[in-house]
């Protein structure tokens, strides 16, 4: 580090010793900082998600690709039942069949929507466990907003325009994730 700093003609006097003091500009402490990283990405192990971290469900980490717990045709034909109508894209199957199988609890209430005939109608989805629920929160957003367990999903821009919900309804209004600006931020005033 002490060759990204620039030493100046300042004297410090200590212990005896006549010493230049350092001057650290912006751009030396970037340049150093940026030096540094991979000095750091060498001291950290490669296997620390495993050190006690838990990963997200749904990440790389979590559910490798070579890791897919359901089976894609069943998800598929549930998906059909779930929304209703529209056409699905097959392809589409496949990485919400790999955002499901990052979560046991996500498989096991999968595997409970699978063994019911008609999964959307009330008195299933009144029977169902709070898993299965899960699942099919999981599922209707997925192939209406393009979400999963409340964030876009990481395939959303390849599937969005592809979505039912263009056959739907003519306008669909984006969730996005920062709201916290303009009309975005101001409860909209009820009358009645």
């Amino acid at each position: 580090m002490s060759r990204a700093l620039h030493r100046s003609s300042a004297p410090i006097v200590g212990a005896g010793a006549v010493e230049a003091s350092p001057v650290l500009t912006r751009r030396r402490l970037v340049g150093a900082a940026a030096a540094a990283v991979p000095l750091a990405a060498g001291v950290v192990p490669a296997d620390a998600h495993q050190q006690g971290a838990t990963p997200a469900p749904g990440t790389p980490v979590a559910s490798p690709a070579a890791t897919l717990r359901i089976d894609v045709d069943a998800l598929y034909t549930v998906s059909q039942q779930l929304v209703g109508g529209g056409e699905l894209d097959r392809d589409a199957a496949e990485p919400l069949a790999l955002l499901i199988s990052g979560d046991p609890a996500r498989v096991s209430g999968f595997e409970e929507l699978a063994g019911i005939d008609d999964p959307s109608t009330k008195q299933a989805l009144d029977a169902m466990s709070d898993d299965a629920r899960t699942v099919v929160d999981d599922i209707v957003r997925y192939w209406y907003l393009g979400f999963f367990d409340g964030k876009p999903a990481p395939n959303r821009a390849e599937i969005f325009f592809g979505l039912p919900v263009w056959s739907a309804v003519p306008y669909v209004t984006q969730p996005t994730l920062c709201k916290g600006f303009g009309y975005w931020a101001s409860e909209v005033e009820v009358s009645g």
